[in-house]
């Protein structure tokens, strides 16, 4: 018998789900085969078989077993009772390899757990209609008076006589961006899991915007009706300039200067920025103002996160965002422990899990299904 039908043999008596003539046939083989014993100890090591045994009672073999053969095959073939264990056997296999059982902490109700979003890009228009927007190719679409262009991630219209009035919410599902073009020529791109409200023309006097998550500006200039951007307890007021907001944090704004002038206003202080400068604003009224790095505040935009010395907690703020998934960080030195990292949008998800997991700081793991976070 080949080495890797042991295994397999081995693997599906300690998860339970070896058909009897296998087990007798195994247990032969463990008789009079040292190796098969070494790897049986192995396997019970690493695994306890009673949560082996447990973790069976979670998996549909047989659905496993389909989706393999469908995989490679593409057909229907007939298949026999040792071809079903065996294919259980490799799933089985391929999730222990993975290390999925060696880190199982019991999560607890003072866990941190960082939820994702499934949701697409939509619009939603003053008159409460809601409009699903293709992250990809081009849509045309009329909204009452309003002709809406959507070419790639990208929204365009133009203000005309008799434009639809009221407030529109322009929503940004996770792991993706999204650009807009304002009725006065400004541009605004949105970062994941993010939301705009705008009008589609503006008032006379004044251009404003709600903005919750994160955005980046490049405003028209126009000394007759400033630009606001409302985020959180902050209103941030411009000219023509460009500049970055993010306001993910319901308790924090940080504003970051790239060209022009803001003025933010708190309600309790006005703060005047340059290029270059930042102000951090939390809970509407605390503030510092500091020198930023472009690259690292604006990455985003290139679709690339760059993380200093950031804490775990931070980093996983940005999972959902960027890769759809949810979270728990197990405990607190977990997520105190700092990173030097650079994350892209679209990498897999595994290649990220990896990178955390090569630095033997924390340790990232699947249980039932969530991604967790705990320390070494």
């Amino acid at each position: 018998m080949e080495d890797f039908e042991i295994r397999d043999l081995i693997v599906m008596a300690h998860y339970g789900i070896i058909s009897p003539e296998d087990k007798a046939r195994l247990e032969a083989i463990l008789a009079s085969n040292e190796e098969a014993r070494a790897l049986r100890a192995e396997i019970e090591a690493a695994v306890p078989q009673q949560q082996a045994l447990e973790f069976m009672e979670r998996v549909d073999t047989e659905k496993a077993h389909a989706q393999i053969f469908d995989l490679h095959a593409r057909k229907v073939y007939k298949r026999s009772n040792r071809r079903r264990w065996l294919a259980a056997a490799a799933v089985i296999a391929g999730i222990l390899a993975t290390g999925y059982f060696l880190y199982t902490p019991k999560v607890t109700e003072g866990d941190h757990l960082y939820a994702a979003d499934h949701s697409a890009i939509t619009l939603q228009l003053a008159n409460g209609q809601t409009i699903v927007l293709k992250d990809s190719g081009q849509q045309i679409v009329t909204a009452g008076q309003v002709q809406l262009t959507n070419t790639n991630r990208a929204l365009t219209f133009r203000p005309e006589t008799g434009m639809t009035k009221g407030w529109n919410t322009l929503t940004v599902p996770p792991r993706l961006d999204y650009r807009v073009e304002l009725s006065d020529g400004s541009v605004v791109w949105l970062n994941s899991t993010s939301k705009m409200r705008f009008p589609f023309a503006f008032e006379q006097e004044k251009r404003e915007v709600y903005i919750e998550g994160e955005a980046y500006f490049e405003v028209m200039a126009d000394s007759q009706r400033p630009f606001i951007v409302h985020a959180n307890n902050t209103n941030i007021q411009v000219l023509g300039t460009s500049f970055n907001v993010n306001a993910y944090f319901p308790n924090r704004v940080t504003t970051s200067l790239v060209t022009g002038k803001v003025a933010l206003e708190t309600g309790q202080e006005r703060i005047a920025l340059s290029p270059g400068k930042e102000a951090i604003i939390q809970n509407g009224a605390e503030s510092k103002v500091q020198n930023f790095d472009t690259q690292i505040t604006l990455g985003w935009k290139q679709g690339v996160h760059y993380f200093e010395n950031a804490p775990m907690r931070e980093i996983a703020e940005m999972i959902p965002r960027w890769f759809n998934e949810r979270i728990v960080i197990d405990d607190s030195k977990a997520g105190e422990a700092t990173f030097r990292i650079k994350i892209y949008r679209h990498q897999p998800l595994k290649e990220f899990i990896n990178q955390i997991n090569s630095t033997r700081t924390v340790v990232l793991y699947y249980k039932d299904g969530i991604l967790h976070c705990r320390s070494v």
